[in-house]
């Protein structure tokens, strides 16, 4: 089980971060890989440019899906002086290949501050999810892992939008269609490895259903690991 899935990995990837366990993991995990992958020299200016273009007209998209603009304005706010801070950094020179995935100690201390910009930005997360979820409630409501919701608002309510709730597959799925970036997770759940692949279970969300990057998408894509109720990142 465990120790099938700790072995593979070990032949796969090169390294993890342990992100905080405390029931906003997977937002808090997207979040610090998307930072990350916006600091490396082989992401393109125009990933970037499109990804805070994203997060500065996101409010509307939310705001449409019934936030008030009052309350939620300096979380976005938030959101989008952490996207200005990283393409800052982007300008800076001396980053190497070894130094693909570090970011600078500033960025690195602003996305651990405990009730900081981290805290500020996985609510914008789960608030950008909910209205993406909201804005097609026909195809999500489907998705939903839980029989007791019978619609997505009420499922959005008690689910997505409050702090310390733990992230389903279809809040996954909405926040990578959201952001259209793709996301891959390997499922470590003790089970042991597939038989014919001699693989662990792994879930692309994001992405066409054949497997497939969407022509018109972007590649880029954070990976993470997922253990029964926890979500850390994993490093090629």
């Amino acid at each position: 089980g465990f120790r099938q899935g700790c072995d593979y990995l070990a032949t796969q990837y090169k390294s993890y971060r342990a992100v905080r366990g405390d029931g906003n993991c997977y937002y808090r995990a997207f979040l610090f890989a998307l930072v990350e992958h916006l600091c490396k020299k082989t992401t393109t200016t125009v990933e970037v440019s499109r990804l805070s273009e994203y997060v500065g007209q996101s409010i509307e998209d939310v705001v449409k899906c019934g936030y008030d603009r009052f309350t939620i304005d300096m979380f976005h706010e938030e959101m989008v002086d952490l996207l200005t801070a990283v393409a800052k950094e982007r300008e800076q020179p001396g980053t190497t290949a070894a130094e693909a995935f570090s970011i600078s100690p500033s960025l690195y201390t602003r996305l651990n501050e405990e009730n900081g910009t981290s805290d500020y930005c996985v609510w914008y997360l789960r608030v950008i999810t909910s209205a993406y979820l909201k804005s097609d409630p026909g195809r999500f409501v489907h998705f939903l892992d839980d029989p007791s919701y019978i619609d997505v608002a009420t499922y959005c309510a008690k689910e997505i939008d409050p702090m310390g709730k733990e992230c389903s597959m279809v809040g996954v799925l909405a926040l990578a269609e959201a952001f259209r970036i793709n996301v891959d997770i390997e499922y470590m759940d003790g089970r042991p490895l597939d038989v014919s692949t001699k693989k662990l279970v792994k879930h692309s969300f994001g992405i066409n259903s054949d497997g497939k990057p969407n022509a018109n998408d972007p590649t880029l894509c954070i990976t993470l690991l997922y253990r029964p109720g926890h979500y850390d990142i994993l490093y090629k």
